[in-house]
C-alpha cells in the first residue's frame, strides 16, 4: 500500500511525498506513479487558474502575517521589559505573538496584518536610537513642576 503525492507546475514536478506500508519499491513503479500523476496535476492546475489566473498584487488584510526584522541585541531587554511586562503589553495590545532570538531577530505573528505592523512599529520605536538635531512630533504624557515627559516614539 502506498500514498503518493506530487506537486508542481505545468513545466514539471517541484515536490514528491511518498508514504509506504510495504518494504521496498521498484524504480519502475515510481516511474509509473509519476507518469500517472501528470494528467491529474495538470487538471488541478487548470482548475486553479480558472479560479485565480494570477497571484493577487496585494495580500488580503485578513491573511495571517509573519514579520521578521532585526533589532540591536543589546536592546532586547528594553523590548522584554521588567518581568516581561513590556513585551506582554505589546502582545496584548496588538493581539500578536512575538519571539525574539538572542541575535536580535524579532518575529511577529498575527492573524491581522495591521496588528503585526503595529507591533513592529512599537518595537522599532522602543529600539530606535535618537540623535541630536532630529525633529519629532511628540505627545506630552505627564507634566511635573520641573518640566514635562514627552513621548516621541511609540511605546
Amino acid at each position: 500500500d502506498m500514498d503518493f503525492k506530487v506537486a508542481g507546475t505545468e513545466k514539471g514536478i517541484t515536490a514528491l511525498q511518498m508514504d509506504m506500508k510495504i518494504t521496498g519499491l521498484a524504480m519502475k513503479t515510481i516511474g509509473e506513479a509519476v507518469t500517472q500523476a501528470r494528467p491529474a496535476r495538470l487538471h488541478i492546475l487548470e482548475k486553479m487558474l480558472e479560479a485565480l489566473d494570477k497571484p493577487r498584487d496585494t495580500m488580503s488584510p485578513h491573511a495571517p502575517r509573519l514579520l521578521s526584522f532585526r533589532i540591536d541585541p543589546e536592546l532586547i531587554g528594553t523590548v522584554i521589559g521588567p518581568g516581561g511586562r513590556t513585551i506582554k503589553g505589546i502582545t496584548e495590545r496588538t493581539n500578536t505573538k512575538i519571539d525574539i532570538e538572542d541575535t536580535g531577530i524579532v518575529t511577529v505573528a498575527s492573524h491581522d496584518g495591521a496588528a503585526a505592523e503595529e507591533a513592529q512599529k512599537i518595537i522599532e520605536g522602543l529600539t530606535r536610537r535618537v540623535s541630536e538635531g532630529e525633529y519629532f512630533d511628540g505627545k506630552v504624557t505627564r507634566v511635573i513642576p520641573i518640566g514635562a515627559f514627552v513621548e516621541i516614539l511609540p511605546g
